[in-house]
């Protein structure tokens, strides 16, 4: 088991380190690596506390610091200090509220949940845009299998519920790993 477990964590540096040396951005890298699939199946390495994506994401902050490789969160230029992200959704949105968040072709729910991240900071009282979030959220964690995952879409999801006046949901009970 720990040598199976060395080795899936392995495959996962391996890829990291060689697209960042490549020149990858980090967020191509981030949705290209994968676990070893043979490994990923074994019941002591499947997703169910944390996601190989944390993984990931932790190896690009580790070796690539904080800045994401986005032009316009660079470091030589205006981050914006607090609230920037909130300052930017209300540019999104138009200033006055224009623009509404719409479900994505497909039904992407990762990008239903960033389009509603930029609706709620843009609007945050905005009941029409906490609905999209609430939802957006109970999707993603209706879909997702990793108990920290759970969590992060849970908490999103229950400060739309919040937000709208409703009951947070709870977690579906004990979990066996």
């Amino acid at each position: 088991m720990l040598t199976d477990t060395a080795r899936y964590l392995r495959v996962i540096v391996e890829q990291v380190l060689a697209r960042m040396n490549a020149g990858e951005t980090p967020e191509a890298i981030f949705h290209a690596v994968e676990p070893d699939p043979a490994l990923a199946t074994r019941p002591y390495l499947r997703a169910r506390y944390d996601h190989p994506k944390f993984i990931v994401r932790n190896l690009l902050r580790l070796w690539g610091g904080w800045w994401d490789g986005n032009a316009g969160e660079s470091p030589a230029g205006d981050v914006g200090g607090p609230g920037a992200r909130d300052r930017r959704a209300g540019g999104w949105r138009g200033g006055g509220g224009g623009a509404r968040p719409a479900p994505p072709r497909g039904g992407d729910a990762t990008l239903a949940a960033h389009l509603a991240e930029w609706a709620t900071r843009a609007a945050p009282t905005d009941a029409e845009a906490q609905r999209f979030k609430r939802d957006a959220y109970a999707r993603r964690l209706a879909e997702a299998e990793a108990l920290m995952a759970q969590g992060i879409f849970r908490a999103a999801m229950n400060d739309a519920r919040a937000a709208l006046g409703e009951a947070p949901a709870a977690p579906a009970g004990p979990v066996s790993l």
